[in-house]
């Protein structure tokens, strides 16, 4: 099998018809789990997927879901017309967000997964740039993101990319699960 790297990688909108890619992706990146847990995957997509369907319909200038799919290596592939779409091998979502004590707006970004067969090749890496040009069309200046602080490869490649630290979240957690960090670019 050819490694793809980040060149053999297409950034675009998610479409109705990738909810079910999606909501694969998204249930295998967050919900893992061995035994019993497992068995409520196809739930956990159920889940996943009428969230994304409900999210698609927001208007394009508040939301985007982006997705990474390989490149069709042959004219008449998928996105030129083919019966075959390409698998969808990451995601990431953007949503204006404004605090109501402010005027200030900026982009939230969340879901933020690639399919683990496909990491390390600079696909997060392609998705927050896209992003960033995202951001950039729609008149904002500000990236925000959450972490987990014990993600450490996610941590490394927001710093790649640029983002900072803005502040440890020390939130109430009854399930004691591990701390988050805020992180914040600045588009300037």
């Amino acid at each position: 099998m050819v490694q793809q790297t980040l060149h053999d990688i297409l950034v675009r909108a998610a479409r109705p018809h990738d909810i079910g890619a999606l909501s694969r992706l998204l249930a295998d990146s967050f919900h893992t789990g061995d035994g019993a847990m497992r068995l409520l995957q196809p739930l956990f997509q159920l889940g996943i997927r009428e969230d994304l369907r409900y999210r698609l319909q927001r208007p394009a200038n508040q939301y985007a879901c982006l997705v990474a799919i390989p490149r069709p290596r042959q004219p008449g592939g998928a996105e030129a017309g083919g019966d075959e779409l390409p698998s969808i091998v990451g995601t990431l979502e953007l949503a204006v967000r404004r605090p109501f004590w402010t005027s200030d707006r900026y982009i939230y970004i969340s879901n933020v997964a690639v399919d683990s067969g496909f990491r390390r090749r600079g696909i997060a890496q392609k998705l927050l740039q896209a992003s960033e040009a995202v951001g950039r069309s729609w008149g904002l200046s500000r990236l925000d993101l959450h972490v987990m602080t014990d993600n450490l490869p996610a941590r490394r490649l927001y710093a790649r990319a640029g983002y900072t630290v803005r502040k440890d979240d020390r939130s109430f957690d009854i399930f004691q699960r591990s701390k988050r960090m805020l992180l914040r670019k600045d588009l300037a």
